[in-house]
């Protein structure tokens, strides 16, 4: 391999072989040091050449340094073993030096790479060189910010799973199947790898680089920590001069305020430590008490009369709503909890992160459904007897007047189809009669209509959701007539079209083959096919007539079904909305990370010649990229997917042609709240075990 010059960066050297060279990757934080700091370099050796810094401790001694990270004197604060899993396991040494020569010159044993670190001017990334002569090697520094564990700021290789337990817990089918999509892609590429002839090159293992994003997760927390125990192992301290008399009386009147003050926080947390657990006492008691109650009504929304009847959540949308918010509600508690254990443990951990963004997405949510419930409540009790007004004559006029003059204009000849009189005429009256008695029953529920406003109104208090919820049930209320003639035209229009297949195979000859579901010849007698062509005949002369009436109440269907969907969709933004996570995105973009990307980063300049081997140096900046809009609102594309899957497929449309009903989505695949929630004897166990905690 050719040689490749260095100019200055060799010291006399003219020519660096690249053959025998290795590449030191050191990992470090951004303000890790100041201008002409002097210390050791702390952090963990990953192997003989990759290290990674963690911080820099001025004027500590080596010896007693290395001790207590042998001995794990510096983290007494938490079980360090945690971090140190889940960085891999390596324990903390020291790495090398920063601007001083005395510290590296003794405790060089030849084991890995003692790199030595300088800065210069007023450029805080050190220039490094490597303490053993005799090796040969380059470097590639990776510079990063070490994100504050303390504001929930973290790195990650994938982006943040948004999880809200509701528009994604009907995934599972999707899930599955992307699963075994990936085994099958899997077992192909190791039988392929099997019969490789080549060796290729491996890249890193995507665990390894887990690892690291790990230490830098924890890199600011431990780093904060090591510089706060430094003083415990011999951190040189100046000697203090000796106070004058002035300087006495000024510190034994603070001494004196101090105790007072600290007389009076003993006498508060003396009587915080005997009132406080009556207090948590009765807590305990009124969420137990209230989960209870959650679970009680939780039964009778879910409960089924019938093995095949569906549930009241699955009939009555405001019974699925209170469904989803007493699911939400069971949730509080445990999430809660979670936190409150979360201060226990060491920040860096970020097993936590996301019960943190959901909790607090649903509080939000839930708060902004009440202020909006409220000012619709508020115009609804006030404005009741107009609001009954208007829905009397728009349910009036455009459930019962327009469709009874849409029956008469189809009784005679409409658009200038010539149908059947009689067929139509017996449709239509059946039709206006239906309507007739149907406008006698809204007659009886007219005086009743403010008080069912005033009931919606009241409900916007609980939330908006609720009262779109209840205005989406009157809606079925009062579109009730208009589903069932849908379904009535609709099973006399599939039977007449099933009846005119049959018929029509007739009178070609042949027959359905229920057995092998296939079109099969078949001999008729004359009788046989002289009957079959005159009812075939006769009711492919009506079949207009059933087919106007049918096209006429599938557009109304359709109509309403929409109106429905439109609800639906509406809740499910009120109920899941990523409200929390779209603030974090714009306030705090390092709490919702989207991945990692490096950039080339402009290293220091080369001061003057040292007496350790200089290598050649690369700088790279590691950054975190903030999760994408995309992925936070992944829930409501996977939504938009659902509703065009069932209500834009073929399917739907050879329904329609075929006269089977068309079905509204299921509410579960709108917003789902099929999420398992915590037993009453589970949440106690967790308060009893969080009492005896504290």
């Amino acid at each position: 391999m050719k040689e490749r010059r260095r100019g200055n960066n060799c010291d006399g050297e003219a020519v660096c072989k690249k053959a025998g060279s290795k590449t030191v990757r050191i990992f470090w934080p951004a303000g890790a040091c100041r201008k002409h700091d002097v210390g050791l370099l702390v952090g963990w050796r990953v192997s003989d050449l990759d290290v990674f810094v963690l911080a820099v401790l001025p004027e500590v001694n080596h010896t007693r340094l290395a001790t207590a990270l042998r001995d794990g004197l510096l983290f007494s604060q938490h079980d360090f073993s945690k971090l140190q899993d889940l960085c891999g396991g390596h324990p903390l040494s020291i790495l090398g030096s920063l601007n001083d020569d005395i510290p590296r010159k003794n405790a060089y044993t030849g084991k890995g790479a003692w790199i030595v670190g300088v800065t210069h001017d007023d450029n805080l990334v050190p220039e490094f060189t490597l303490a053993d002569p005799t090796m040969s090697a380059t470097a590639q520094v990776i510079l990063f910010d070490p994100p504050n564990p303390h504001e929930m700021h973290f790195y990650s290789l994938q982006p943040t799973p948004l999880d809200f337990g509701g528009l994604d817990a009907h995934e599972g089918r999707d899930r599955e199947q992307q699963l075994e999509r990936q085994q099958r892609r899997d077992m192909v590429l190791k039988k392929l790898a099997e019969h490789t002839p080549t060796r290729r090159l491996q890249s890193q293992p995507k665990d390894l680089i887990q690892m690291h994003i790990n230490k830098i997760n924890c890199s600011y927390e431990l780093g904060t920590v090591l510089h706060e125990n430094a003083k415990r192992i011999g951190m040189q301290a100046r000697r203090k001069r000796t106070l004058s008399v002035g300087e006495r009386v000024r510190e034994s009147a603070e001494t004196l305020q101090a105790s007072a003050w600290e007389g009076f926080v003993l006498a508060m947390v003396w009587m915080f430590r005997w009132v406080m657990p009556y207090v948590f006492l009765f807590a305990r008691g009124i969420v137990i008490l209230e989960r209870v109650l959650i679970e009680a009504l939780l039964r009778f929304v879910e409960w089924q009369p019938f093995p095949n009847h569906p549930p009241l959540k699955d009939l009555l949308g405001s019974a699925h709503q209170a469904h989803i918010r007493m699911q939400q509600a069971c949730q509080w508690p445990v999430q809660y909890l979670a936190l409150r254990d979360r201060k226990k443990d060491w920040a860096s951990m970020t097993t936590n992160h996301m019960e943190y963004i959901r909790f607090y997405n649903s509080l939000w949510l839930v708060g902004n459904d009440a202020i909006i419930g409220a000012v619709i409540a508020s115009y609804l009790t006030e404005n009741a007897d107009d609001v009954a007004s208007l829905i009397e004559r728009v349910s009036r006029v455009y459930t019962i007047e327009s469709l009874h003059r849409m029956i008469l204009w189809l009784m005679d000849w409409p658009a200038g189809l010539k149908l059947n009189n009689e067929l139509a005429a017996f449709l239509g009256d059946l039709f206006i009669y239906l309507i007739n008695f149907w406008a006698v029953c809204m007659g009886e529920l007219r005086p009743y209509l403010p008080f069912i406003v005033r009931f919606v109104g009241y409900s916007g208090f609980v939330g908006a959701s609720m009262a779109i919820s209840l205005s989406s049930d009157l809606l079925t209320l009062l579109t009730l007539h208009i589903s069932s003639f849908y379904i009535a035209s609709a099973r006399i229009y599939n039977w007449q079209l099933k009846i005119l297949v049959s018929l029509f195979h007739l009178f070609r000859g042949k027959k359905h083959n229920v057995l092998r579901e296939r079109i099969d010849s078949c001999d008729y007698d004359l009788d046989q096919l002289l009957l079959g062509t005159i009812l075939f005949t006769l009711l492919s002369f009506l079949f207009p007539t059933v087919l106007v009436f049918y096209a006429t109440f599938a557009v109304c269907h359709m109509g309403i079904v929409m109106l429905k969907a439109l609800s639906e969709t509406l809740l499910a933004c009120l109920n899941h909305f990523p409200l929390f996570p779209l603030m974090l995105r714009i306030k705090d973009p390092k709490r919702l990370p989207g991945g990692i990307r490096f950039e080339l980063h402009t290293g220091p300049r080369r001061g003057g010649s040292t007496n350790e081997k200089e290598i050649v140096t690369s700088y790279v900046a590691l950054r975190s990229t903030p999760l994408p809009l995309k992925n936070i609102f992944r829930q409501y594309l996977r939504l938009a997917r659902r509703l065009r899957a069932h209500y834009f497929n073929p399917g739907v449309f050879v329904s329609l042609a075929i006269g089977r009903p068309v079905p509204l989505i299921p509410r579960s695949q709108l917003a789902g709240s099929e999420e398992r929630r915590i037993s009453v004897e589970e949440l106690w166990k967790k308060l009893e075990a969080r009492r005896r905690t504290s």
